[in-house]
């Protein structure tokens, strides 16, 4: 392919390509603007949401824990007992009267009991810390406030108790004994089952006297206690989530333990310390804000044991008796992704359907343009390649095929190649009968290649054939010639020439050169370079001298002139062949120009080892015969000078 054509394919293709990556990177773009706007979207979207479940779960929590505690207070009633006893300091222990919780405990017991089942377990603990079961084997209310005020002993009558409020009172004794209101304890794991308590104390009133000097004692007389499972406010709070893309759902409490969780086994564990760090930065952040916020994490992390994806975090406080909790909600990433990915995909199967034809206009275009450009190079060449044959015909048309001549009685053998780098050769040759009889012979190189070379070879050429029979000397001819090639424009370019003038009687050769490389002649057995005075080529000082310098040709020698191309020829590794390779690959015993044509050309083409020629490839072999004798029956044999023109090869 042209380097023109190879050109412009490189230049249509990258402009394509710049195209082509342009419109994806315009298409990415908008898919990944679609993808990311679609995201923020679907995230506020999904925050709103998670954030008002996360309200309405904590408001749930909260008003489950109220709601008990509102039960409680239906039993925390303080009542006064009036006597008309003298006023004492302090009552003994004998005149104190029946705690009044063995009174409301009768009428209301049982019915709390039966409405805190499933949500909390009510039972009492008295001074003694002894729990006592409500409305179990109680006494009429009446019949036994009147026994206590005749007995010199208050005890409440024993009841059942089983051994989980045992444990209960036990564990959880200090405790109690330090409230002074309504609160609500630590979580503990009893009996397998994790519990916090809600407890109130109970304090009963006496008054003593009567008028301005009554006085009135209150004494706590045991606690009202209502143990509080985790369960009940997982099942009825928390594990329904899991129906609204809940993943993990946590009440934790003031100590940053999880009190109760859609997930049961993270019970106990707490947050903040020795957590996950990502996890642990979302709870510090939202801290400032009461834990009413919502955050993205978007690497998985851990809670206690378990791990959890790429999930939206909210969190919102809740206040149970001044205790500050907080409700954790997190809904995994890839569920707010399935919606985005769904919109996305749509989105980008159109932007893929706008690139691929986009793509496909670019490239039918590109191809088209291509092809138009092929067609049309093709055709030039074509063009180009008929009006250079026809230049190489005209070319060769300068060059001598046969010329005849009388010469006594010896023979001018002369063979000649042309073998051109292009298919228009700037190397030149000819030979002629000068007027005096002697024969010229010409061979020339002009630097270049293509026509502007072949257009200086022939303006050469024709000066060369029309001055030398003028001077018939090689120095006054090259002189000449110098100076009408300087006085015209040729871009720069120069020419090295030769110009011999033979005489075959006596085998004299007048030369002279204009920077081309020394002919070489036979000694015998081998070939030597002819010393010639180097002289400046032609064309580019118009006051150059040029002198003829003159040596003998003996019958029988032979002389070999070539132009640069041939010693300059370059094999496989880059190396030439150079003047001593072809002097050494040359045999001195040669029968005629043929002969010694036909050994250069080997040598050369044994060099290159089939590399291509970069320089035009001229050759011109000269052999002298020796004398000859006359034959009795045709008379003397007439002198001849035999020419032969070898073709390209």
């Amino acid at each position: 392919m042209d380097k023109s054509v190879k050109h412009f394919v490189r230049r249509i293709l990258a402009i394509n390509l710049l195209l082509l990556a342009l419109l994806l990177a315009v298409v990415i773009a908008a898919a990944r603007h679609v993808y990311n706007s679609a995201r923020i979207q679907a995230l506020d979207q999904a925050r709103v949401r998670q954030t008002l479940l996360a309200e309405q779960t904590a408001h749930g929590a909260g008003g489950f824990y109220d709601s008990i505690l509102s039960d409680l207070n239906l039993l925390k009633s303080d009542d006064e007992e009036v006597t008309d006893l003298p006023d004492l300091p302090e009552p003994s222990p004998e005149a104190r009267p029946l705690p009044t919780f063995a009174l409301v405990r009768q009428a209301l017991g049982a019915l709390l009991v039966r409405q805190l089942e499933g949500r909390a377990r009510l039972f009492m603990v008295d001074e003694r810390m002894q729990p006592r079961m409500l409305g179990i084997d109680d006494k009429p209310l009446k019949l036994q406030a009147a026994s206590a005020r005749n007995s010199t002993a208050a005890t409440a009558p024993a009841t059942a108790i089983n051994t989980f409020e045992q444990h209960l009172a036990a564990l959880y004794g200090d405790w109690l004994k330090g409230l002074k209101e309504p609160a609500i304890s630590a979580l503990a794991l009893v009996d397998e089952r994790e519990i916090k308590l809600i407890a109130l104390p109970l304090i009963t009133g006496v008054k003593f006297g009567a008028g301005a000097r009554a006085t009135m004692i209150q004494r706590r007389v045991g606690w009202l206690v209502a143990a509080v499972s985790a369960r009940p406010v997982e099942r009825n709070y928390l594990v329904g989530l899991g129906l609204h893309g809940v993943s993990g759902a946590f009440l934790v409490d003031e100590n940053m333990r999880i009190m109760a969780s859609s997930r049961h086994e993270l019970v106990g564990t707490r947050l903040g310390e020795g957590g996950d760090p990502q996890l642990n930065q979302a709870l510090a952040d939202f801290a400032p804000e009461n834990y009413s916020a919502t955050k993205v994490l978007s690497q998985p992390f851990h809670v206690g044991a378990l791990r959890f994806e790429p999930s939206m975090v909210s969190a919102c406080p809740v206040k149970v008796l001044g205790n500050r909790w907080i409700v954790v909600m997190t809904s995994p990433l890839k569920d707010v992704d399935a919606v985005v990915t769904d919109l996305a995909g749509k989105a980008l199967f159109w932007a893929i359907f706008v690139a691929v034809s986009m793509t496909a206009i670019l490239v039918t275009t590109a191809a088209q343009l291509i092809l138009s450009r092929m067609k049309m190079e093709r055709l030039r060449h074509q063009s180009l390649q008929n009006e250079m044959r026809q230049a190489r015909k005209i070319q060769l048309a300068w060059l001598p095929e046969k010329t005849k001549t009388t010469c006594g009685a010896a023979l001018l053998d002369i063979a000649t190649l042309n073998r051109p780098a292009n298919h228009i050769s700037g190397d030149f040759y000819n030979f002629f009968e000068l007027p005096d009889g002697r024969t010229a012979v010409l061979i020339g190189d002009v630097t270049g290649h293509g026509m502007s070379a072949a257009f200086l070879m022939a303006t050469t050429q024709l000066l060369l054939r029309n001055t030398l029979p003028q001077f018939c000397d090689p120095g006054r001819c090259l002189e000449d010639v110098n100076r009408q090639l300087t006085n015209q424009v040729f871009n720069g370019q120069f020419v090295t020439m030769q110009i011999l003038v033979i005489d075959s009687q006596t085998g004299e050769v007048a030369i002279s050169t204009a920077g081309h490389p020394n002919p070489m002649v036979s000694d015998g057995d081998s070939f030597k370079l002819v010393d010639l005075e180097p002289q400046l080529v032609a064309g580019v000082d118009s006051t150059t001298p040029y002198h003829t310098e003159r040596f003998h040709l003996r019958p029988g020698s032979s002389l070999l002139l070539y132009t640069d191309g041939v010693i300059e020829a370059e094999n496989s590794t880059g190396d030439r062949l150079r003047t001593e390779g072809l002097r050494k690959a040359l045999n001195g015993q040669v029968k005629s120009a043929e002969d010694l044509l036909q050994n250069a050309v080997s040598a050369v083409n044994t060099f290159r080892r089939g590399e291509i020629l970069r320089d035009d490839l001229t050759l011109v072999a000269i052999h002298l015969f020796a004398k000859a004798k006359a034959s009795p029956q045709h008379g003397a044999l007439p002198a001849a000078i035999k020419t032969l023109q070898t073709a390209q090869r």
